[in-house]
């Protein structure tokens, strides 16, 4: 992973970001981002979704045309760093 890992990665405008913070999460929040999804693909615009980190993977998994980003990562190497985010593990689950 480096800092060119995303360089063909754009996006295009208009786009929209939906943040449910804490208030959704699993099912909840799965249903949200199918709508989403379809939304995205009907109107043909990008939708960037931001999970809480336990739901990256389902949604990955569960939709075609969402931007899943997480909602903060820390900068660190593999190791030490109780609690933190490592980017390998957001990458991993999707």
């Amino acid at each position: 992973m480096g800092i060119n890992m995303y360089k063909e990665f754009k996006i295009k405008l208009p786009f929209f970001e939906i943040g449910p913070k804490a208030y959704l999460y699993g099912e909840s929040v799965l249903a949200l981002a199918k709508a989403a999804d379809k939304v995205s693909k009907k109107y043909d615009v990008q939708i960037i979704f931001d999970p809480q980190y336990t739901d990256i993977s389902l949604l990955a998994r569960e939709t075609e045309n969402l931007l899943i980003f997480a909602q903060h990562m820390d900068s660190l190497p593999i190791g030490r760093g109780y609690g933190s985010v490592l980017p390998e593990a957001v990458k991993a689950a999707g």
